[in-house]
């Protein structure tokens, strides 16, 4: 299953990797296909250098850049169509679906937990 984790899910599994979105990081990366966006990629490097989120994950900054690796290197990263626009809102909304639903050709999205987008 193709799969896509909201940003957020990612910043909570890189603080604690023992925690929920750590687990859930780890069996889905394990089990299935990550599915992200440069522009998803670029945001996540963004919010992990935040100071206050710094101080969350304590990491350095050559360990951040390392996730950052994982998540391009170990994800299929779908380039959007240039006449989308480029920013990537925080939050699932519909429109997000549907650019996912595109993306994928048409094939069934769903929601889970209100923070993922499985494309099956």
């Amino acid at each position: 299953m193709r799969v896509v984790l909201d940003s957020n899910v990612l910043v909570r599994a890189v603080a604690s990797p023992h925690g929920p979105a750590g687990e859930l990081f780890e069996r889905l990366c394990a089990q299935h296909v990550l599915i992200s966006s440069p522009e998803m990629v670029v945001e996540l490097a963004e919010v992990l250098d935040y100071q206050r989120i710094r101080r969350l994950h304590g990491l350095s900054d050559e360990q951040i850049a390392e996730f950052i690796d994982t998540i391009e290197t170990g994800a299929l990263l779908a380039r959007c169509p240039a006449s989308l626009p480029r920013v990537v809102p925080v939050l699932l909304t519909s429109n997000i679906v549907k650019i996912f639903t595109m993306l994928s050709g048409g094939e069934g999205v769903k929601l889970l937990q209100g923070r993922m987008l499985c494309l099956q």
